[in-house]
């Protein structure tokens, strides 16, 4: 089981302060981690079997100790399948990749050492409760990350890294209804994020780096994303749409969701609770639960209609999108 702390407001706000003296030297992928449509089922099924599948299977090959509070490395192996997991997500909502920092890494690293050492999470860590590894550069880390804890498995389990994406997405838990993890993750001109993976917790920094106005910017970022989506990443009912365009508000809308057949007749309208819209964390989103989502047998699929409406600031307060949930092990 893996607890993860999101990045809220008043840390964003210290950052956008800080972020034009921060230098972020960047190791580039040598080639687009992720290409595929999700369009077409054979597209997304083979980019999660030959890009994300295998990236969850890297160990960290985390070299220091929390116990001795030595910093040691993460492999670079960990690194690029945690960026990989991060592209992929990303490629889902025709994102723009992003790259890691060099510089920035090392200091994630800290911060997740920082959150082993003490059995804990916090964004604001101080010395006096935070006693174990302490560092000024991991409470700064710690303000401008992700933040993931995996319980119960000590230093040798391989139980972050690319795994911890799957779990900012998923943004399980009672405190995290904002999904703000997820958010982050998909905030369309983020370029630049750091990583830093010790063998229960890791840290992603998602703020304080580079940003583009000219990347891709879809007007809708869907979770789970409309078209063909992998069911092993269904965020368990906790669904969410996120607007591009900071104009776009939520507060007043209202969700529908239908099971579906491949031609569109409704099976059965399922049972949705709206959640109070929390901005500040990354894109303006709505979360939406959805009660009882089916899970897809053998080479079976289970689509769902999401219709929302009493959308404020956008050319239409309607919009409409299908999910088909596949299994992308079994295609």
């Amino acid at each position: 089981m893996g607890t993860a702390r999101l990045l809220g407001r008043a840390a964003l706000t210290a950052v956008v302060a800080a972020s034009l003296a921060l230098g972020t030297g960047t190791v580039a992928a040598t080639a687009k981690d992720v290409d595929l449509r999700t369009s077409s089922r054979s597209s997304v099924a083979k980019a999660y079997n030959t890009v994300l599948a295998p990236a969850l299977k890297v160990k960290t090959g985390w070299t220091g100790s929390s116990g001795k509070c030595r910093l040691g490395k993460e492999s670079a192996a960990s690194r690029k399948a945690t960026r990989k997991a991060v592209n992929f997500v990303r490629a889902l909502n025709q994102l723009d990749e992003i790259k890691l920092s060099s510089k920035l890494n090392k200091r994630a690293l800290r911060t997740a050492l920082l959150m082993q050492a003490n059995g804990s999470l916090s964004h604001s860590p101080s010395k006096k409760s935070f006693t174990k590894c302490w560092t000024n550069s991991a409470k700064v880390g710690a303000s401008r990350s992700n933040l993931y804890l995996s319980w119960g498995y000590g230093d040798l389990a391989p139980s972050t890294g690319a795994r911890a994406i799957v779990g900012y997405m998923t943004d399980s838990g009672s405190g995290n209804l904002a999904v703000g993890h997820r958010r982050w993750i998909l905030n369309p001109t983020t370029r630049v994020m750091a990583t830093g993976s010790t063998s229960t917790a890791n840290a992603l920094t998602v703020t304080g780096t580079k940003t583009s106005k000219k990347a891709a910017r879809p007007t809708y970022l869907e979770w789970p994303a409309k078209g063909w989506f992998p069911t092993q990443l269904e965020p368990d009912g906790r669904w969410s749409l996120s607007a591009s365009s900071k104009k776009v508000s939520f507060a007043k809308a209202k969700v529908k969701v239908q099971r579906i057949t491949s031609k569109g007749k409704v099976l059965k309208k399922q049972k949705v609770r709206v959640h109070r819209v929390q901005d500040g964390y990354g894109p303006n989103t709505l979360v939406f639960t959805v009660k009882g989502v089916k899970t897809p047998k053998a080479k079976k699929t289970v689509r769902y209609k999401v219709t929302v409406t009493g959308i404020k600031g956008a050319k239409k307060s309607r919009y409409s999108y299908t999910v088909k949930l596949f299994d992308p092990t079994k295609f």
